[in-house]
């Protein structure tokens, strides 16, 4: 089970608002796509690298400046992943 964390959520929106200024139709096909890469960690959770922060992974998106940062375990139930966030590579974080 995937879930998302109220910042990752708003990752998405701000990225969808930011790249719907010059382009909706693009936006669009980028957030379709980041939702993709992270729909496949539902069947290879353990497909990220190990997070710069402690219990996390990070999911590098072929193609795109993203990266998702995730957590496996949540909630104590193994199979159960959370999105903590989704972050573009520009930008600088622990």
């Amino acid at each position: 089970m995937i879930e998302f964390s109220s910042g990752a959520l708003r990752d998405l929106k701000d990225i969808f608002d930011w790249i719907a200024k010059d382009s909706p139709a693009t936006a669009l096909r980028i957030i379709v796509r980041l939702r993709q890469n992270i729909e496949i960690l539902a069947d290879f959770p353990q497909l990220g690298k190990v997070g710069r922060i402690e219990n996390t992974f990070e999911l590098s998106v072929s193609g795109l400046p993203y990266v998702v940062v995730y957590r496996l375990g949540f909630g104590g139930k193994p199979d159960h992943i959370l999105i903590e966030a989704i972050l573009h590579t520009s930008r600088n974080y622990p």
